[in-house]
């Protein structure tokens, strides 16, 4: 057992039982002070340990199998629906962040950097929501190429791709711009981030920002038509570069509603390069590492494909986390649901921390290197994740939750690609599964 794992199970622990008495805490956590102070059969804690346990199923068999584990009288549905109307989705959201403050505190130098930069990745993806009306004013619907339509949002995603960390995620409406919430999740990048962009990203107002204003270190992909700065590069001889770019207007607009003043002259110097993909195509990076001797064009490649983590990531989220199974059809239901999933894919990667050594040892005799099944391990916390806030000696179910996790390890099978189906595939029904790997919740 990790004992960095221990005490962030114990930061967490004492949030949980101590946020009612940190009044600017608990007002953002509930939805007025005076709620969870009678005895009632569902309390806070027991309350948020519940959600946190990810209820799939029928609401009634997984309340009652919660009880069942706990060794306590269980409640009615309808008494859960009224109590969790009285938690704002926020408390995962906070929670989460006592997780990732835990984490880089307690690992200290075990902490994995490229060159010194944590690597945090942005990227969002469509989820699908139970189709109300009150949903879809909210978030708004989609369609697919057979004319059906769903709600569905977006969900925006900050995560450290070599620490496999989810640090900010978001809910917006299905029509946002991906770049735009991009300011709202830097409130929570680690200090001495590398951020990585993928094609959605490159606007000259981002450029500006992350680099004269945050002063954020950044790798981002152009598309081949992004400008006709990278244009013409591309279809140039060079294959290392800085060139001036400058603002249009919407890029000036957009800075004065952040407060910056602008003009059209306002030039930003940033460096782009070729990197080839196997594919026989060229893909062009931009960035603000200058530095040709300590960031050559093969680095910068490798930085980039390293944020496929993060579509690795959604994959998880979606087909085995089944994110898109809600508890709820009401807003509240949703948001919490979505944001405890998040924290509880947090709890696995940093529990998962404690096989890596085992799995090493493993993959040294064997033809491939393995990793830990991540889609059984989903099956191994149900109900053990609620213990290690509930037992007095959480270590015991650290270690329990490691030799399990240890039984279950699969191949990694290098140099697998699938070609990438360009067409929507989405579905109205919260059981999407696009993988072969089969629910384990």
């Amino acid at each position: 057992m990790d004992s960095a794992n221990l005490q962030i199970i114990i930061d967490l622990k004492n949030f949980l039982m101590q946020i009612s008495s940190k009044k600017h805490l608990w007002s953002r956590s509930v939805i007025s002070g005076n709620v969870f102070t009678r005895n009632r059969c569902l309390p806070f804690q027991t309350l948020v340990l519940l959600i946190l346990n990810l209820p799939k199923r029928s609401l009634n068999i997984e309340i009652n199998s919660f009880f069942a584990h706990i060794q306590q009288k269980s409640c009615s549905k309808a008494a859960f629906c009224r109590q969790r109307s009285k938690l704002k989705p926020y408390f995962f959201k906070l929670w989460n962040n006592v997780l990732i403050k835990s984490f880089y505190h307690h690992y200290g130098d075990r902490v994995k950097r490229w060159k010194g930069f944590i690597l945090v990745a942005f990227d969002g993806c469509v989820i699908s929501l139970p189709n109300t009306k009150k949903l879809a004013t909210a978030y708004g619907r989609t369609s697919n190429q057979s004319g059906q339509h769903g709600v569905a949002s977006h969900s925006s995603v900050m995560y450290d791709v070599l620490n496999k960390l989810v640090l900010d995620g978001r809910l917006y409406p299905y029509l946002t711009v991906e770049s735009s919430v991009v300011i709202k999740h830097l409130k929570q990048a680690p200090a001495n981030s590398l951020l990585t962009f993928d094609r959605g990203y490159p606007r000259y107002w981002l450029f500006y920002l992350l680099s004269e204003q945050l002063q954020y270190k950044f790798v981002m992909r152009a598309s081949s038509h992004f400008n006709n700065v990278v244009k013409t590069f591309l279809h140039s001889s060079e294959q290392d570069c800085i060139k001036p770019f400058y603002p249009d207007g919407k890029a000036i607009k957009h800075l004065q509603t952040l407060g910056i003043s602008i003009d059209k002259q306002t030039a930003l110097y940033l460096r782009m390069v070729k990197v080839p993909l196997k594919t026989g195509k060229t893909e062009v990076l931009i960035t603000n590492l200058y530095s040709d001797q300590c960031f050559s064009i093969q680095d910068l490649g490798e930085v980039y494909a390293l944020r496929w983590g993060i579509e690795t990531c959604f994959g998880i989220l979606k087909n085995q986390l089944q994110i898109e199974a809600f508890s709820g059809t009401r807003r509240l239901c949703v948001e919490q649901d979505y944001f405890a999933n998040l924290l509880v894919y947090n709890l696995q990667s940093i529990i998962e921390k404690q096989s890596e050594q085992t799995v090493v040892e493993v993959s040294k005799n064997r033809k491939h290197n393995y990793q830990i099944n991540k889609n059984l391990s989903w099956a191994v916390l149900k109900n053990r994740m609620v213990d290690l806030f509930l037992k007095e000696k959480p270590q015991q179910i650290l270690l329990e939750l490691q030799a399990l996790f240890e039984q279950y390890l699969e191949p990694v099978r290098p140099n697998r690609t699938y070609p990438r189906n360009r067409k929507s595939i989405h579905q109205n029904g919260k059981y999407k599964t696009l993988t072969n790997y089969k629910r384990v919740i």
